[in-house]
């Protein structure tokens, strides 16, 4: 993936993200105290500056209470994606995203798994 390709991609995903705090009501200051993250890192992955490591890409869809297929692609729907897939998202994130993938895709596995679940 090139340099552009991945840049583009994590735009998309800073625009979602800001879109649906807006939508909910939230300032970035808000989410920051909620993420456990300074305001300055999580501007940084509102606007694309850095990008959002995985483990804290999940806790905002927790934080926020939207998919993650929502804010990775708009969608709600669920994605069949591929371990190559995973792998290739996860390292768009950050640098450390290896390092939290096999965690990464068991959460991501018991989110699919409880979408319908309030229990979970």
């Amino acid at each position: 993936m090139k340099t552009t390709e991945i840049y583009e991609e994590q735009r998309g995903i800073a625009q979602r993200l800001q879109d649906i705090r807006k939508a909910k009501g939230l300032l970035q200051e808000d989410m920051a105290k909620k993420m456990g993250v300074s305001i300055s890192t999580y501007t940084k992955w509102e606007s694309a500056v850095h990008g959002i490591p995985t483990k804290h890409l999940l806790t905002i869809s927790k934080v926020l209470n939207v998919s993650l297929d929502l804010i990775m692609y708009g969608e709600t729907g669920v994605k069949n994606i591929n371990f190559n897939e995973y792998l290739k998202i996860a390292k768009l994130f950050s640098p450390e995203g290896i390092k939290h993938f096999k965690e990464s895709i068991e959460i991501i596995d018991k989110l699919v798994n409880c979408a319908d679940n309030v229990d979970c």
